[in-house]
């Protein structure tokens, strides 16, 4: 009766073995998914993150490209005209023509011809030295001095307008990354709800899963001592023939 007994709880606990191993198994690729849906979500928000960082980097360096244009001073309007050593940015040469060309101006006749002579000469105008006094060849000292008066005035105008396109593009800046903090925020918050359904349910299997590792190991146990049972009573239902 006593292996019978044995037997009976040894197969009972086979059973109970086998299925906390089919759930665990289950519980296990439950897990693997649950974990692959969280890490495919925090990638979604992670791509979404870099990509508002992206725009927000666009914007202000459009931002700053609009100012420049707007001002004049675009890649274009700053681009150096070489002649020899010397260089005038395309900004400042406009000014000086808008100056120069004006009915006011008094080399409105003579501007082209001393912007050609100064840049083909390296800055400068051609002159001779009489008895220790310079003589512009070209030109009167007069021309000279209006010329290179205008060409001051222009230098302060592209400094202005410099300092104005950065004030405008700080600002803008400024702008830009205050709704940067406000999407980072949302994104974040979005994120978390995303992932809090995720992550309790990756809880709740890990504790399940917990409580089946524990629930095998005591059927283990459980079915070793009936091994030993059972092994004990087969011994004594062995014939002995006479012996002993």
């Amino acid at each position: 009766m006593a292996l019978l007994l044995a037997m009976y709880q040894k197969m009972r606990l086979i059973r109970k073995v086998n299925q906390a191993q089919l759930k665990l198994t289950r519980i296990t690729s439950k897990i693997e998914r649950v974990v692959k849906n969280i890490k495919d979500t925090e990638k979604k928000y992670t791509s979404m993150m870099k990509m508002m960082e992206a725009n927000a980097q666009n914007m202000k360096n459009n931002a700053s490209i609009f100012y420049q244009n707007s001002s004049g001073l675009g890649t274009s309007s700053m681009n150096l005209q070489p002649t020899g050593s010397i260089f005038m940015t395309q900004f400042v040469a406009n000014r000086m023509n808008e100056m120069c060309c004006s009915e006011k101006s008094p080399i409105k006749d003579k501007f082209e011809r001393m912007y050609n002579e100064y840049m083909s000469n390296n800055g400068s105008f051609k002159y001779t030295d009489k008895d220790g006094k310079r003589e512009f060849t070209n030109f009167t000292q007069e021309d000279v001095d209006a010329f290179n008066g205008a060409m001051q005035t222009a230098n302060m105008q592209q400094q202005q307008a410099q300092m104005m396109v950065q004030q405008q593009s700080h600002q803008y800046a400024s702008i830009v990354d205050t709704w940067k903090e406000a999407m980072t925020r949302e994104i974040e918050a979005q994120q978390d709800a995303a992932t809090a359904e995720l992550t309790h349910e990756e809880t709740m299997l890990q504790l399940e899963k917990t409580l089946l590792e524990e629930e095998l190991e005591l059927y283990k146990e459980e079915k070793q001592s009936y091994d030993k049972l059972a092994q004990e009573g087969a011994k004594d239902v062995v014939p002995k023939f006479g012996l002993g």
